[in-house]
């Protein structure tokens, strides 16, 4: 029995050195983490000039009505009255029709800064 005793506590001094270890090097993965999370939500989401400027910018649709006094104009070209009749369905997808999606896109390119 006190072999077992001795060994017993010859291996707690290990053991706590290793819960010690172990929680430092979670604190450090969750520090990272946390870091590099922060650092990229920043460009996840426009600023507030990017909002304000929101109506002449033509590569984003940034506001339900495109600006803020909703008249939904864009100054892009690439559809006109001469190409029209030629355009084509791109995707498609099903979705319940019970009035609950009814939304207006919101584009934002993600490389931008803010």
């Amino acid at each position: 029995m006190r072999t077992i005793n001795l060994q017993l506590r010859q291996a707690q001094p290990r053991s706590k050195w290793l819960l010690v270890r172990a929680l430092c090097a979670t604190f450090a993965f969750m520090g990272v983490t946390t870091m590099a999370l922060a650092s990229d939500s920043a460009h996840r989401s426009p600023g507030a000039d990017t909002l304000l400027k929101a109506g002449t910018d033509d590569a984003d649709w940034l506001l339900p009505a495109k600006t803020y006094s909703g008249n939904r104009y864009t100054a892009l070209t690439q559809i006109e009255k001469t190409n029209v009749a030629t355009l084509r369905m791109a995707w498609r997808t099903d979705i319940a029709d019970d009035g609950q999606q009814e939304a207006s896109p919101i584009i934002w390119t993600l490389s931008k800064t803010c």
